[in-house]
């Protein structure tokens, strides 16, 4: 259990993540369809192979503890779990697909090349994971532990074998596990771009000197810049067959839809509560605040009984201090910004009048038991015993005391000893919080001498022997009792609005009625398009995956669904779905893409005439043309987009045209994205770097990668999806 020790020898903050609500997995059918199906069902296919129930299962827990672990997480709520369960086929597929198209390539990656990567965090692909994970991941560096990670599989695969595995091991692993694909992922992608990169790319020692002429320079210049939007579309004329002939030849690159597409209507309508369902719980409310206004008012007893979102411990935390939520328990701030006013300005024992927050849907109130000076930041030292004997736990815990205070050698006598030395901010308090169990102990550390040496009690079988070496700085702590309620929705309010939304509902036979009954209503009917297999949920809004199933399970142009209900944070949702349009899997139909294409050509068009009025006119000539904005940018240089003030837009062909100019040089006219231009150089400098052959030319190959990376990144995702048919359905088993 070596690799557990080293974990739990970091502090709380890892335990805190291996040991709180572990298992928060994926909802619903998938854990029944696997226990039913005599033949697996599968959630998608990548190049033909099916992904099965149980191995996207597998691989979904292994995304969720590394999610956990990146983000300091130990439960999630149904948001996280959707995401989650996306970020797990993404992943997948990609590996997948990936790995392939490497082995075609002849591509692999060895398990030396990847020990080598992980403790060197060559190319920084290391590093984005290391920032973001527990400290005994990574060295000083940004690299991977990799004795750590080597340790963790070791011992798992020893537990393996003797069939006791232990649950903080096996979700460390899987964590691993998760990271470790990842990362073969972005190492073959990473190849597979230098090789397409490469194979588009020569360099010859002249295309090098003139790649490094360009670059060496940098430029102040004037733009004249005549947008698309100020030309007179009367002017431009672009006909159906240019449209359908741009769209033909195109088609295959833009306009493919490798699934059915649904387009839908939706009415999305919160639950409310009433005056009435408020001022219910407004009225228990004043009655705990005239209760904790009373002498000797018990706070405990009322806090508990009171049962607010927000539990009393009696602990001293400052302002910006990091919790654990209760209901996700995930990080947070310990203070909601609507309570912190309140904690700030109240004196101790006054008690803030109930207020509402129609954000969250709640209501509070708040009053501070103790408020104190407290260090901005402490560190400690300490040594815990434990003993099933209370005489021989008080005797070694007294020995040992009285050993220190006569100037005993500390690191000597914690050899025997599980021990720890702590630096901490306040404001962090709960990542000691196993250091100080209770706010009796919190207030012996906080109020601590510096070098003096005091006890703690953990129950009656352990105690902590501690010394505070050093304190900084000091800041303001509130023990702040906040009784926060949701405000709930009667069973007369929420029948109400169901029989209301539902006599509507019943009155349209397709979506047509449904446009037009809603417009005499207070319901807002949106719009959600394209929805398909990759979708997982409706329009971002956790719990309407139910919805989402009913969409894509063969529904036909007109339908409309039943009121569905969810619940995002303390609010509650109907929802109900009409299926506007289904675009059948193939190509995107030209009357649907008619309109960007027109739009397109007529720019291509406009930029023709413009280019054609600008033509052999000089920077003055063009300032008495109303349409033309001007303005001046610094900085210039070739490969980088040019900022054009004037109509807010960055422009690379300037740069590109820029780069071949002299001081007081004036181009032709230039089209770009947005506009047409005419740019006069005022300044070029030289930055006088030295030539270098040999590093031009594989910084020449190395362009597309870095500079333009989408560019590569496409062609590896064609030539994948060409060969690799990806199919999803992991919705139908959420």
């Amino acid at each position: 259990m070596a690799t557990l020790q080293k974990l739990r020898n970091k502090g709380s903050l890892l335990i805190a993540f291996v040991g709180i609500a572990l298992f928060a997995f994926i909802a619903g059918d998938i854990v029944k369809l696997f226990q039913k199906a005599p033949e697996e069902a599968v959630v998608g296919t990548v190049n033909g192979e099916g992904i099965t129930v149980s191995d996207f299962y597998e691989f979904r827990n292994q995304c969720e503890q590394a999610y956990k672990l990146l983000n300091g997480a130990t439960s999630l709520d149904e948001s996280n779990q959707e995401e989650i369960t996306q970020m797990a086929w993404n992943t997948l597929t990609n590996y997948k697909s990936l790995t392939a198209q490497a082995a075609k390539a002849g591509l692999t990656v060895t398990p030396e090349e990847l020990s080598y990567i992980l403790s060197t965090n060559w190319g920084g692909i290391a590093q984005q994971y290391t920032s973001r994970l527990p400290q005994v991941f990574a060295t000083q560096t940004g690299a991977f532990n990799v004795e750590f990670i080597n340790s963790i599989n070791s011992e798992y695969n020893t537990y393996k074998e003797s069939g006791a595995m232990p649950e903080e091991l096996a979700l460390l692993h899987d964590a691993w596990k998760f990271i470790e694909t990842s990362l073969v992922s972005d190492v073959i992608s990473r190849k597979l771009m230098n090789v397409y990169a490469f194979c588009s790319t020569t360099p010859n020692q002249a295309v090098a000197q003139s790649n490094f002429d360009l670059n060496n320079n940098t430029y102040s210049v004037e733009i004249a810049a005549y947008p698309y939007n100020s030309f007179d579309e009367s002017q431009v004329a672009v006909s159906d067959q240019e449209i359908e002939e741009f769209y033909n030849a195109n088609k295959e690159n833009y306009f493919k839809v490798p699934f059915n597409l649904y387009d839908i209507y939706y009415i999305n309508q919160e639950i409310k509560p009433t005056s009435k369902d408020i001022n219910a719980v407004r009225a228990e409310l004043d009655r705990y605040a005239a209760s904790l206004k009373e002498e000797n008012a018990d706070v405990e007893d009322i806090a508990l009984y009171s049962s607010s979102e927000c539990p009393y411990d009696g602990f001293l935390w400052t302002i910006d201090a990091i919790t654990i939520d209760s209901e996700n328990q995930t990080y947070v701030n310990k203070f909601k910004e609507n309570h912190k006013f309140h904690v700030q300005q109240n004196n101790v024992g006054e008690v803030a009048a109930p207020f509402e927050d129609r954000n969250d849907n709640t209501i509070s109130l708040v009053m501070n038991v103790r408020k104190a000076m407290v260090p901005d930041t402490i560190k400690l030292r300490a040594i815990a015993i434990q003993s099933e004997s209370a005489e021989e736990l008080n005797a070694t815990a007294d020995s040992l005391l009285n050993a220190l205070n006569n100037k005993a050698d500390f690191n000597k006598l914690a050899e025997n000893y599980s021990a720890d030395t702590v630096e901490f901010k306040t404001k962090n308090f709960i990542t000691t919080i196993g250091f100080i169990p209770t706010p009796e102990a919190q207030n012996k550390v906080y109020t601590a001498k510096v070098d003096a040496y005091d006890v703690i009690e953990f129950g009656e079988n352990a105690k902590l022997i501690f010394q505070v070496m050093e304190t900084k700085g000091s800041v303001e702590a509130y023990d702040a009792l906040i009784i926060e309620r949701k405000i709930p929705v009667s069973a007369e309010t929420y029948n109400q609005e169901y029989n209301k939304l539902s006599q509507l509902v019943t009155s349209c036979k397709n979506v047509e009625d449904l446009q037009k009954n809603v417009l005499p209503t207070s319901y807002r009917l949106e719009q959600q398009r394209s929805l398909n297999p990759n979708s997982m949920n409706i329009a971002n809004k956790p719990g309407t995956r139910e919805l989402l199933k009913w969409v894509l399970g063969g529904r036909n142009v007109g339908d409309i669904s039943n009121i569905h209900e969810y619940i995002s944070g303390n609010k509650k949702y109907f929802i109900v779905a009409a299926v506007s349009e289904i675009t059948p899997e193939g190509y995107v139909a030209l009357d649907k893409v008619k309109e960007n294409i027109k739009f397109q050509l007529t720019n291509e068009k406009k930029g023709d005439l413009i280019a054609a009025e600008l033509n052999g006119k000089n920077i003055d000539e063009l300032r008495a043309n109303e349409n033309i904005k001007f303005s001046t940018t610094d900085q210039v240089e070739y490969k980088k987009a040019t900022s054009v003030q004037s109509i807010n837009a960055d422009e690379l062909v300037i740069s590109a045209a820029v780069a071949n100019m002299e001081a007081g040089e004036v181009s032709a006219p230039i089209k770009g994205d947005n506009a047409v231009y005419v740019v006069k150089v005022l300044s070029k400098e030289a930055k006088n770097a030295e030539f270098n052959a040999q590093a031009e030319a594989d910084y020449i190959q190395s362009l597309d990668f870095y500079g333009n990376p989408n560019v590569i990144g496409q062609l590896i995702q064609d030539a994948i999806g060409k060969t690799y048919k990806v199919e999803n359905k992991v919705y139908e088993h959420m």
